[in-house]
């Protein structure tokens, strides 16, 4: 458990009285859910890595299942569905995209799709992967996973791919993700390029993600000249503004499969 600069004083020993957990002080000046994670992969002893929000929900007899595939399969990557869920109850739709691009992976036979799961959640990683190919989470407070979920792919890691639903995501509750400040977006869109760039250099710039979305949030937030400047960013490097033709056709594979 790594404690990323709390003002709270917490006896981890009182609220897990018998499971041996480590409390991590993460005081090294650095701070934000990358870096703690990456001290909490560092400090590890276990063969396989999960992530988790802590907003979400672990589904136990997903969990299960899939820890019966690593020790019989033992591959680099283990992915698995999700599911989502609002306040009230209900279902949620923010687990779509990763579900649809596990399928895809699967019916295509490819993995080079999964690059596009940017979330860290929802696939168990083997630590020796993570730390042989020198993988790490960014450090800047926000979008500080998608570099480090696109690192997985581009070292072409052993996958596997699994039908059963671990990981469900809670919708709607306030945090870093619906934070859109002028700040935050502009961290989200340099983070972007990176990926982007990772992408491109290693064969996949196909699957790049166009930066349209932030682009209109920052035109909203910080003002017009604000948005031109980083569009002309954007397209100096050669980056995807509006959409790509991966992303046409995959909208229209979706619409097709929902309309089935």
């Amino acid at each position: 458990m790594v404690d990323d600069h709390s003002t709270e004083s917490v006896s981890i020993d009182k609220v897990f009285k018998s499971a041996g957990v480590l409390m991590i002080k993460n005081r090294n000046g650095a701070r934000y859910a990358g870096t703690a994670r990456n001290e909490g992969i560092r400090r590890s002893s276990g063969e396989y890595i999960l992530f988790a929000d802590s907003d979400d929900l672990i589904v136990a007899h997903g969990l299960l299942a899939s820890l019966t595939i690593l020790k019989k399969k033992r591959p680099d990557i283990l992915f698995c569905r999700a599911d989502s869920f609002l306040e009230n109850g209900s279902k949620g739709v923010r687990h779509i995209k990763y579900n649809w691009l596990v399928d895809q992976a699967a019916s295509s036979g490819s993995t080079d799709i999964l690059v596009r799961h940017v979330s860290p959640w929802c696939k168990f990683i083997r630590k020796a992967f993570i730390t042989g190919n020198n993988i790490k989470f960014e450090s800047q407070r926000v979008s500080n996973d998608i570099f480090f979920s696109g690192s997985l792919i581009v070292h072409n890691p052993d996958v596997l791919l699994c039908d059963q639903v671990v990981y469900s995501i809670r919708e709607g509750n306030p945090s870093l993700t619906s934070d859109y400040t002028a700040s935050s977006l502009l961290m989200r869109l340099d983070a972007l390029e990176r990926y982007n760039r990772l992408l491109s250099s290693n064969g996949l710039g196909y699957l790049m993600s166009p930066a349209f979305p932030f682009l209109v949030k920052v035109v909203r937030s910080g003002g017009l000249l604000l948005g031109f400047r980083r569009v002309f960013r954007v397209a100096g490097q050669r980056q995807p503004i509006f959409i790509t033709l991966w992303s046409l056709g995959n909208l229209v594979r979706r619409f097709v499969r929902a309309g089935q």
